[in-house]
């Protein structure tokens, strides 16, 4: 059996990217998770198709992998008017899904971030980060004198649901 391998450099805004992915072509294989409205940044990557010419069924005849690596990324109003920002994000994707990991920055604190969608079925966001008592006034948790001093924290969000979005902390 006779297979073919196209591999393509993708090089950009993120948005542009996300517009590739979301081609008729592409979008039964992956798409981006992350609605690109909110999210900005830059990418830097290779997509892999696999092809398996002898096989007349496309999903068993086409193989997408996405390996990619996202600068300067935000995504605005996360939680209430908050944003993560200043990110790298490295994304890997395959017929399993996606999901990329990186650090950035929330509530003026560094965090680290995990986005992945599993198959066809939701994206889910989670960021785990520091809280002191800079952070916690900064979203208006005034919580001393009952706690003080750093917290540890994660933040789970469902992204494929509409705004605004509901996290789980």
């Amino acid at each position: 059996y006779a297979t073919a391998n196209l591999k393509a450099k993708v090089s950009g805004k993120l948005d542009a990217v996300a517009n590739f992915l979301g081609r008729e072509a592409l979008k039964g294989f992956g798409g981006m998770p992350i609605d690109t409205n909110v999210a900005h940044g830059q990418v830097d990557g290779n997509v892999t198709l696999y092809i398996k010419l002898h096989s007349a069924d496309l999903p068993d005849r086409v193989a997408v992998k996405v390996n990619a690596k996202v600068t300067n990324f935000v995504y605005d109003d996360l939680i209430g008017s908050e944003k993560f920002d200043q990110a790298v994000l490295n994304v890997s994707a395959d017929k399993n899904g996606i999901r990329a990991t990186g650090q950035g920055r929330m509530f003026g604190a560094p965090a680290s971030m995990e986005i992945k969608r599993i198959g066809n079925g939701p994206a889910e966001s989670n960021i785990s980060m520091t809280i002191d008592d800079a952070a916690r006034n900064k979203m208006g948790w005034l919580s001393a004198p009952i706690v003080a001093g750093p917290v540890g924290a994660k933040i789970s969000t469902d992204l494929s649901k509409l705004k605004p979005i509901r996290a789980q902390i």
